[in-house]
C-alpha cells in the first residue's frame, strides 16, 4: 500500500508528487506534464544531494531554508542529448521552467497543509526569491530574427544530399534519401510559411491545398488558417511525397501525416508523425553543419520570426501578417514593428534636414 493510501504513513515526496502530476498537470498538455515531471525529478535530486533526503522521509520536513540553494545548484547541472554529444549546462529557459515547477509544487503542498513550516505568506516570499534568481529576460524582437545570410546557410546545409556508401542496401539508400528530402521540405516549409512547429508536425496530407500551393493548419485556440508555401517549398514537399509512395498502402492518403518518421525502427509501411523535438533537433544539427550555431541560436520559431519580418517588410500590411501568423491578438503581431524604431528615427532626422537645410 502506498504512503498516500496508508493511514499509518506520512505523505512523502513521491506520494505527493504523484498526486500533483495527476491533478495540477491533468488539465495541461502532455508536454507540460512531462516538464513538471522533469522539474520534480531535479528537485528530488537536489534534496537528496544537499539535504540527504531519503525516499521515506515525510514531506512535512521540508522547510523554506532548504530551497535557498536550489537556483545555485541548478546552475551546475548539465544534460547530455545522447552518447555522442558532450554534456552541456541547462539552458536558462529550462532552469526557469524547473523553478516554476518547484514553486507550483510547493504551493500545492501549502494548500494541502502538508508543510507546517510554510504559510501562504511564506510561500509567496520563497516564490519571489526563486523567481528573481532564475528570471529569464526577454530579448528584443530584433535579436530573435535571423539574418538572411543565416537562413540561407541553413537552407544550403539542408540541400546537401546524404553521403551514402556505394554498397549500401537499396532499402537503406531509400530511407536515407527519404530523410534528406523530408528534412529539406521541412526547412523550406517553415521558412516560407511562418508555421509554428506544432502546426507543422500535426499536418496531414489531406490538409494540403493543391490549387493554392499551401495547407490548412490548426493553430492555437483550434483556429484554422491557410498558410502558403513558395514554389521551392511546394516542389520539395511534392518530391518527398512522391518518393514515399503512400499510394501503395491500403489506407486513404488524406489521413497520413505530411511529414513522417523514417528511422530504422519504423517499418516501411508505417506512417508515424514527427515530434516537435525532432524538428528542433534537425535545425540544431543543420546549424552545426552550416557553422552558424556559434553565431545564432536557431530554432523553428526563429524561422517564424524571419518569415513575419520579411512579409511585413514586403507588404507593409500588419493585418495580413497577423492573419498569416495566426495571431488572435494584434498586439502580438505589433512586436515586429519595434525593429523599425531606429529606421523611423533616422528617417525623421533625414526628412527634417531636407526640409530645413540651414540646420545641417
Amino acid at each position: 500500500m502506498s504512503a498516500a493510501n496508508n493511514p499509518h504513513s506520512l505523505p512523502t515526496f513521491d506520494s505527493e508528487s504523484a498526486v500533483f502530476l495527476k491533478t495540477a498537470g491533468g488539465g495541461q498538455s502532455q508536454h507540460t506534464t512531462r516538464t513538471y515531471g522533469q522539474g520534480l525529478a531535479q528537485f528530488k535530486a537536489y534534496l537528496a544531494e544537499t539535504q540527504a533526503w531519503s525516499a521515506e522521509r515525510p514531506i512535512n520536513d521540508l522547510t523554506p531554508e532548504m530551497l535557498q540553494e536550489l537556483p545555485t545548484w541548478l546552475l551546475k547541472q548539465t544534460y547530455q542529448r545522447n552518447e555522442f554529444t558532450a554534456p552541456a549546462p541547462l539552458a536558462e529557459s529550462t532552469r526557469a521552467l524547473y523553478m516554476l515547477t518547484v514553486t507550483r509544487f510547493v504551493r500545492f503542498l501549502v494548500l494541502r497543509k502538508r508543510l507546517p513550516t510554510f504559510d501562504y505568506a511564506e510561500y509567496n516570499r520563497v516564490k519571489e526569491e526563486l523567481a528573481q534568481a532564475t528570471r529569464v529576460k526577454n530579448r528584443p524582437i530584433a535579436q530573435k530574427i535571423p539574418s538572411q545570410e543565416i537562413v540561407e546557410a541553413l537552407v544550403s546545409a539542408a540541400r546537401v544530399p546524404p553521403a551514402i556508401e556505394a554498397d549500401a542496401p537499396p532499402a537503406s539508400r531509400h530511407r536515407l534519401t527519404l530523410v534528406w528530402q523530408r528534412n529539406l521540405a521541412i526547412i523550406l516549409a517553415l521558412k516560407s510559411s511562418g508555421m509554428r512547429v506544432g502546426e507543422l508536425v500535426s499536418l496531414k496530407r489531406g490538409d494540403l491545398d493543391d490549387a493554392r500551393q499551401g495547407a490548412w493548419v490548426t493553430g492555437k485556440g483550434r483556429k484554422t488558417r491557410f498558410v502558403a508555401f513558395d514554389h521551392e517549398a511546394w516542389s520539395a514537399i511534392q518530391s518527398y511525397l512522391a518518393l514515399r509512395q503512400d499510394e501503395s498502402l491500403m489506407v486513404q492518403l488524406a489521413v497520413h501525416p505530411l511529414f513522417c518518421r523514417h528511422d530504422r525502427s519504423v517499418k516501411p509501411a508505417a506512417r508515424f508523425p514527427l515530434t516537435t523535438r525532432s524538428v528542433q533537433y534537425l535545425i540544431e544539427q543543420l546549424s552545426e553543419q552550416a557553422d552558424i550555431a556559434r553565431r545564432f541560436n536557431l530554432s523553428p520559431h526563429s524561422l517564424r520570426h524571419y518569415f513575419a519580418n520579411g512579409l511585413l517588410e514586403f507588404t507593409g500590411n500588419l493585418a495580413l501578417v497577423q492573419e498569416a501568423l495566426g495571431h488572435q491578438d494584434p498586439k502580438t503581431t505589433r512586436v515586429y514593428t519595434k525593429i523599425k524604431v531606429d529606421e523611423i528615427a533616422a528617417s525623421v532626422q533625414a526628412m527634417s534636414q531636407r526640409s530645413n537645410p540651414e540646420e545641417s
